[in-house]
């Protein structure tokens, strides 16, 4: 009775340890991701009909960050953790005027200044602190 019981404990406990572990740093897995903006605070809905709009890419193998936002393109490196914890920094970017583009300065900032992230339900959710900043949904770059 005592080893079905110590079982028991033990299967528990190892169940209970993997529903509480961190949700799988996607950011530093193998594969490269691509998301495109869904919600930001302070904005309207983003430009969707523009194709590749306000898109980020991961690439984990050598830590390197893209994307787009109306029309401009940027780059730079990223650093995630499996804690959750996100450092980005954006290096440059074109420079293009076009329409839809007063949402770039602070799609980039919200880059920029978020440190932490999460997946849940198929979305990639930024933080900067304990304040929800962007909502990512996956995104497939049409060729």
């Amino acid at each position: 009775m005592n080893k079905i019981l110590n079982y028991t404990l033990i299967m528990g406990a190892m169940l209970m340890s993997a529903a509480c572990a961190p949700t799988k740093a996607l950011l530093s897995d193998t594969e490269v991701s691509t998301w495109q903006l869904k919600t930001m605070p302070g904005m309207e809905t983003p430009v969707f009909d523009i194709p590749d709009s306000y898109t980020v890419r991961f690439s984990p193998k050598d830590s390197l960050v893209s994307g787009a936002a109306s029309c401009n393109r940027f780059f730079g490196r990223y650093e995630a953790k499996d804690n959750g914890g996100i450092r980005i920094n954006i290096g440059g970017s074109t420079m293009m005027a076009c329409p839809g583009m007063e949402n770039e300065h602070s799609y980039i900032l919200m880059l920029n200044e978020a440190n932490k992230y999460k997946i849940e339900d198929g979305q990639l959710i930024f933080y900067t602190d304990d304040k929800q900043t962007g909502v990512f949904v996956s995104y497939e770059v049409k060729e």
